[in-house]
Formats: structure tokens, C-alpha cells, sequence
């Protein structure tokens, strides 16, 4: 019963950060001018990938939930509200801020492990396909589509 009200939980917030995602795209983000892709094009295939992958989470998440108290095998009183759920959303944030201040590289470098960590992920290879799908993100987005990340605050190199 635990898990199906932290997933309810963590799609939640997951949901609503992603509207906000959706939102400020679609604010933030200029549309081209000329026919074609736009910047707007990756955030928003990104904000709606997150939307329905968080509705699939709270579906799951209730599912089980009616599921085992329709069986009786867990009641309310074994149910306890974890911190998990929103550390995830307190990772999340400090992404977006170190993001904003020191750039996607040394965001991704940092807070992205550290997310792994605190998800119990303790194999060596998954850190190095996570190294490389951060620098495979940034040579096609940043590079190739010539849409520019955050880059290092003042210095702007990294």
C-alpha cells in the first residue's frame, strides 16, 4: 500500500511539473519565423512525454491501491507518507536551479548521479551511459540543432 501512494504521490508532482513545462515553453520560447522546427519543438515533445508518462504513474499507482484494499490485504493504518517522493521533487528543483546558474553540463554532471544515488542505483555502468547520454543530449541539441543550453554562468564556456 506504501508504494501505490508514492506513486500517486511522485506522478503528481511529476504531472504538475510538467504542465508548468508545458506552460513556460509555450510562454518562454519563441515559435520560428520561418517555416520548420522550432526551439519549441524539444520541450514540448518533452512536456507532453512527461504528462502522459505521470498519468500512466498515477493510474498504476491507484490501481494497486483499490487492488489490495479490495483483497483487505492493507489497511490504512499501515500507511505511512515517505520523504521519497519529495525528494525527488527537491532534486528536481536544485536541477533547474544549478541548471539556470551553472550551466546543463555541470547540472547534469552533478544532480543527475546524485538522483541516481538516491534511486539505489549502484552499478558503475549505469552512471557511464548516464555520462554518456548527457554528452550524447548535448551534442545534438546544443551542436547539431543549434539550440543553446545554459551554458556557466558569468564565463559562459562550459
Amino acid at each position: 500500500m506504501k508504494m501505490s501512494i508514492e506513486k500517486i504521490i511522485t506522478g503528481c508532482i511529476i504531472l504538475v511539473l510538467s504542465l508548468l513545462m508545458f506552460h513556460l515553453s509555450s510562454t518562454q520560447i519563441k515559435e520560428a519565423s520561418l517555416a520548420g522546427v522550432s526551439p519549441r519543438v524539444v520541450p514540448f515533445l518533452v512536456a507532453r512525454s512527461i504528462l502522459f508518462l505521470s498519468l500512466i504513474m498515477i493510474a498504476q499507482g491507484a490501481g494497486r491501491y483499490f487492488l489490495e484494499r479490495k483483497e483487505g490485504r492493507a489497511t490504512l493504518s499501515h500507511v505511512r507518507y515517505q520523504v521519497f517522493p519529495f525528494l525527488l521533487f527537491a532534486l528536481i528543483v536544485l536541477y533547474t536551479l544549478v541548471m539556470n546558474y551553472a550551466g546543463y553540463i555541470i547540472a547534469s554532471f552533478t544532480v543527475l548521479p546524485l538522483m541516481m544515488y538516491v534511486l539505489h542505483v549502484r552499478k558503475i555502468k549505469n552512471y557511464l551511459i548516464l555520462a554518456g547520454l548527457v554528452i550524447f543530449v548535448f551534442i545534438v541539441i546544443d551542436v547539431l540543432l543549434k539550440i543553446r543550453l545554459p551554458k556557466l554562468g558569468i564565463l559562459g564556456i562550459i
